[in-house]
């Protein structure tokens, strides 16, 4: 049996012989069906595989006739050098193509990585889910408790009373709460303010209020006040810097654009009261509102740099969910060990410039980026540090050492700081060698 391959080039004629051959005569006007097929094959196909056969058996015909006398090239040897550079060329294309995804395969992760990147990712979003559904039944529960309780029946505004749901009681005095709210929301001497920690809602006197910013802003050594709106020579700063790296190719276009913020808000400055630790006069926990400002591109710019390389230390600690999940695996820990819980005082507005920038330089270098882009991500980094301002009332104030609650280049910032700090004081000693099992650490809290 022979197999037939379409051909580029069309078959060489047969030279004709005195006798007509039956089989040629019928080609080129006659149908051929081929077996187990329903409809009759029309055209190229079917024609190449009757001339084909009938080449062959011409072939074989000649051959046995006279075989003793050398014959010319067949027809037949054509067909088959055509079916050969046919199967070379596709061999050869399909090298090609597996080259290819030879080279794609060998730029991805390896299998285990792969396969760890894709457990972690399992891991993180079921600790998410889980947290998801602790917090609302948690929430249930409070409604539930507050529901136990029955509400007297009250009618509204309108006398009518309102639908009992469940066996619990739902009138609300709803006209009555409304103007409640905004009686609080008109009053001036009072601040609403969410809690540092816990959840909890704090009302306080506008003046305690007041008076505990003034006294973190009276600090001289963090805090610096202005004369004018800063704005103008902070835009300068960056489009300087943006254009030095857009000449030198560093930058493109699209991410010059976004690193400009053409109508940025004011920073502004507040405080979030800690009554975990003074509940009559609470101290506040600094807080610039930032969004959106002149700095908040160039924040987020560096905090999608620098977030990945703060992940890679050994302290680095995501949520509370992945420290629970360490301590449920950790094991062999002897019986007179002590837990220990530190916290950095005032992390946040304790970083000096000078120090604390060399610290995201480190992590930088430790990567294989471009010398330029590193200079760039610092450059923008200082302009954020030096050029942190915020308004209160009617004084801008600058913020001289550390960097500003608020801003999405702070917690990276921070992290970076520590873990230049861990590997310079922490790790060498020998007396945390040789005491310490685990060293974790969010940010400026230790475990």
């Amino acid at each position: 049996m022979v197999a037939c391959y379409p051909t580029p080039n069309p078959i060489p004629e047969v030279p004709r012989q005195e006798e007509a051959d039956p089989v040629l005569q019928e080609v080129p006007g006659q149908e051929e069906q081929i077996p187990g097929q329903s409809n009759p094959i029309h055209g190229g196909l079917a024609n190449s595989i009757v001339v084909e056969l009938s080449l062959a058996e011409r072939a074989d015909t000649t051959s046995a006739v006279d075989s003793s006398t050398p014959h010319e090239e067949t027809p037949l040897l054509h067909l088959i050098t055509l079916t050969v550079e046919f199967l070379q060329r596709a061999i050869s294309d399909n090298a090609e193509k597996i080259k290819a995804i030879e080279l794609q395969l060998s730029t991805t992760g390896t299998p285990k990585e792969l396969s760890t990147l894709k457990t972690e990712i399992q891991e993180r979003i079921a600790r998410h889910k889980k947290d998801i559904e602790t917090r609302k039944r948690n929430k249930f529960a409070r409604d539930a408790e507050d529901y136990k309780t029955p509400i007297p029946h009250k009618k509204t505004r309108r006398g009518e009373k309102r639908k009992e749901k469940s066996g619990q009681l739902q009138d609300y005095p709803i006209e009555e709460e409304r103007h409640s709210l905004k009686n609080l929301q008109e009053d001036r001497t009072i601040i609403i303010k969410p809690a540092d920690k816990g959840g909890a809602l704090v009302m306080m006197d506008k003046n305690k209020y007041v008076a505990e910013i003034t006294r973190q802003l009276s600090d001289d050594s963090i805090y610096q006040p202005l004369d004018r709106d800063p704005l103008p020579g902070i835009r300068q700063k960056i489009e300087t810097i943006l254009h030095h790296y857009t000449v030198r190719g560093v930058v493109d276009q699209k991410t010059c654009e976004f690193l400009q913020n053409p109508n940025p808000i004011t920073p502004v400055f507040y405080t979030l009261p800690k009554v975990h630790k003074n509940l009559e006069n609470p101290p506040g926990r600094p807080i610039v509102a930032s969004t959106d400002s002149v700095l908040s591109p160039i924040a987020r710019y560096i905090e999608r740099i620098l977030t990945p390389l703060i992940q890679r230390s050994k302290s680095f600690l995501l949520d509370t969910g992945s420290f629970l999940d360490l301590i449920k695996v950790t094991k062999n820990i002897p019986v007179d060990s002590y837990l220990v819980t530190l916290d950095v005082k005032d992390l946040y507005t304790s970083i000096p410039h000078g120090d604390g920038i060399q610290s995201p330089r480190k992590l930088l270098d430790s990567t294989d980026r471009d010398i330029d882009q590193t200079s760039l991500c610092i450059d923008l980094l200082n302009v954020i540090l030096t050029s942190n301002y915020f308004l209160f009332q009617d004084t801008f104030f600058l913020q001289k050492r550390g960097t500003a609650m608020g801003s999405h280049a702070a917690p990276p910032y921070a992290n970076a700081y520590m873990i230049d700090f861990e590997e310079s004081k922490i790790y060498p000693s020998l007396l945390f060698r040789d005491n310490v099992i685990i060293w974790k650490r969010y940010i400026d809290d230790i475990f």
